[in-house]
């Protein structure tokens, strides 16, 4: 199962880049993406699902599934692992909702640079975290 998603992230990471070296004309955002400031909790929950990156959540999954939790350690890891994988999101959200007046010329910065580099994002993530996944299926398979 890892195997077959750490193709799917190569084969994602190689499209992304013969998209990347293509020029392109710019796109208009979606309509969503212009009233997220403005759109309600409710619309967020719902949306929130259909914008995650499924094929690395299954990556992730397919390793904490085969993952030997069977002491209290193990079991801390894997909770200190999933608070920390969460972090990022949920300090961006404390510093908006506690700072909000300071915090939008620094989200607007971080937003143009995520806008910018989007492509050069998912490339490496997609390669390192395939290749990973490949490799480690196959030692195993030959181990």
């Amino acid at each position: 199962m890892r195997i077959a998603i750490g193709v799917v992230l190569v084969a994602t990471a190689i499209r992304q880049w013969r998209k990347m070296r293509r020029p392109e004309k710019p796109k208009k955002p979606p309509n969503w993406q212009q009233h997220v400031d403005g759109m309600s909790p409710w619309f967020a929950l719902g949306l929130a699902p259909a914008l995650q990156p499924w094929v690395m959540i299954g990556a992730g999954v397919a390793t904490i599934v085969e993952a030997k939790v069977s002491s209290w350690e193990s079991y801390l890891a894997l909770a200190l692992f999933c608070v920390l994988a969460s972090a990022s999101y949920l300090a961006l959200e404390i510093y908006a909702g506690l700072w909000a007046s300071r915090s939008q010329p620094v989200l607007a910065r971080f937003r143009t640079w995520m806008n910018t580099h989007t492509d050069q994002i998912i490339i490496v993530g997609s390669l390192v975290v395939g290749f990973w996944l490949i490799g480690k299926s196959i030692y195993l398979a030959v181990s």
